[in-house]
Formats: C-alpha cells, sequence, structure tokens
C-alpha cells in the first residue's frame, strides 16, 4: 500500500520578530545602581593617592605625578557625589509613599 505523502508543515514561531520594548529606567532605580559603584571609585582614587604619597616620601619623582592625579580625580568623585546624594535625597520626596 502506498502511502500519501504529506506536504511539509512549516515550523510554528514561538516568539514574536517584532522588538520587545522595555521602559526607561526611573529616576529611584538609577539613583539606587549608582551609589555602590561610585562609593568604589572614591576608595580606588583613595588607594592611588596613598600609593602616590608613600612613593612621594621615599622619593620617587612619579609619586608626585600620580599624587596629582589623584587628587584631580577625587575632586571629580567629590563633585559626583555632591549631585548623587542631592538626588537621593530628593528621589523619596518625589516618588511618595509606596512607589519606586
Amino acid at each position: 500500500m502506498s502511502r500519501a505523502r504529506l506536504a511539509p508543515r512549516k515550523r510554528s514561531r514561538t516568539w514574536k520578530d517584532d522588538w520587545i520594548v522595555c521602559p526607561p529606567p526611573t529616576l529611584p532605580a538609577l539613583v539606587r545602581q549608582i551609589g555602590e559603584p561610585l562609593v568604589e571609585a572614591i576608595g580606588f582614587v583613595e588607594a592611588l593617592r596613598l600609593m602616590g604619597d608613600g612613593l612621594s616620601e621615599r622619593g620617587c619623582e612619579e609619586g608626585s605625578a600620580i599624587l596629582r592625579v589623584a587628587e584631580a580625580a577625587q575632586e571629580r568623585l567629590r563633585s559626583v557625589q555632591d549631585v548623587w546624594l542631592g538626588l537621593a535625597q530628593e528621589v523619596p520626596s518625589r516618588a511618595g509613599p509606596g512607589r519606586n
């Protein structure tokens, strides 16, 4: 007996080809996310400053260059931290109770 040949079936799609649109992050979420990396960056710059200070005390000329770079980076990170602290203080009052 001959068997009837079936037409090859098309596979059903499991997902749509359309892009999935995600909402942009909210300000409170961004403020929470930047806190830890900012503290880490400040710690790294402080370590760099201590290395430069130690090299300067030993008479290495490179120590003063490292100190200048660390001081410049520390100054910029302080201004970023000031802005971050201002946002962190603003966010809860704007979000209201029970909102994120």
